[in-house]
């Protein structure tokens, strides 16, 4: 059997487990509507966090931290969350243009934040910060998909969600490394699209954003947070006690195998792991006591 056509049966598959959840948990009011934004969840590829996770967030009060402008409230609903609320200061509940998980770009979708809450009660999101939600709590999980190198005090942004949380509430994030091939977020971000005569790719190719000092307008200063794995471990103990840490290492297209003892010796700072480790994804509890770790 063609991979294409193996991948077409995977995905009427997905669509119908979805559909019977949709009518299963809303009826068949709007269904139409329900049934078209089911669509674009699946075709954006909206499900495939809400699906990694999903023994964690099954019959729980989720709390998306940095949730973005996508669908995948409502693919955590139909995986049998209680509820879900996204929370954003990005967020326009009055704008259409979603992020794509294929593609990364913002494409009308013909669905506002407001028009999916109210054709799905369960469905909340905020423009604000996690901080807001405190009222809202308490929460069971806490979801932070790719949020955490870019908040400028994670220390604080943790210390928030664990005020969310209820007693023994969990909170679930996968993390990009700075420290990794791509961890820059500029082109290139992948080997495929390297171009030795960008000046701008130059000054982060290779490892080369370590030692790089970008100007106060440049997107490292602006948008990451720069931190270390040891570092987002040790905050991350502070207020949680780890149950799953799993460190990825990035991939030939990742850029791993360009690493070379020149590199490793121009910074000194860095381990290998810390160079060769893509990602982590990490679910951890609530301490109840802040004082285990020390409180801030």
């Amino acid at each position: 059997m063609k991979n294409e056509s193996l991948w077409k049966m995977m995905s009427r598959a997905r669509f119908w487990r979805y559909a019977y959840a949709l009518t299963d948990a809303f009826g068949c009011g709007a269904l139409g509507s329900r049934f078209l934004a089911l669509h674009k969840m699946l075709a954006s590829g909206d499900y495939i966090w809400p699906e990694t996770v999903a023994e964690w967030t099954h019959n729980q009060r989720v709390l998306d931290v940095g949730c973005g402008m996508n669908f995948q409230g409502l693919a955590f609903l139909l995986l049998g969350s209680k509820s879900y609320c996204g929370c954003d200061p990005g967020l326009r509940l009055d704008k259409d243009k979603m992020k794509r998980h294929f593609g990364k770009e913002r494409v009308p979708s013909g669905y506002t934040l407001g028009r999916l809450m109210k054709l799905f009660p369960g469905l909340h999101y905020h423009r604000g910060l996690c901080g807001d939600m405190t009222d809202k709590g308490p929460f069971d999980v806490a979801l932070l998909h790719n949020v955490t190198e870019h908040v400028p005090d994670l220390d604080a942004v943790f210390f928030e969600v664990h005020k969310t949380l209820k007693p023994r509430g969990k909170i679930i994030f996968r993390h990009h490394n700075f420290g990794a091939w791509n961890g820059h977020h500029c082109p290139p971000k992948d080997v495929t699209h390297i171009q030795r005569d960008d000046p701008g790719q130059q000054q982060v190719l290779d490892w080369a954003h370590l030692g790089f000092q970008p100007p106060a307008d440049h997107y490292i200063s602006r948008g990451l947070n720069r931190l270390r794995l040891d570092r987002v471990r040790e905050i991350t103990d502070r207020y949680f006690r780890v149950e799953v840490w799993k460190e990825t290492t990035s991939s030939e297209r990742e850029g791993c195998s360009r690493i070379t003892p020149e590199i490793l010796a121009a910074h000194p700072i860095f381990s290998e792991r810390d160079l060769l480790t893509q990602s982590v994804f990490c679910v951890a509890i609530r301490r109840h006591h802040l004082g285990e770790k020390g409180a801030p």
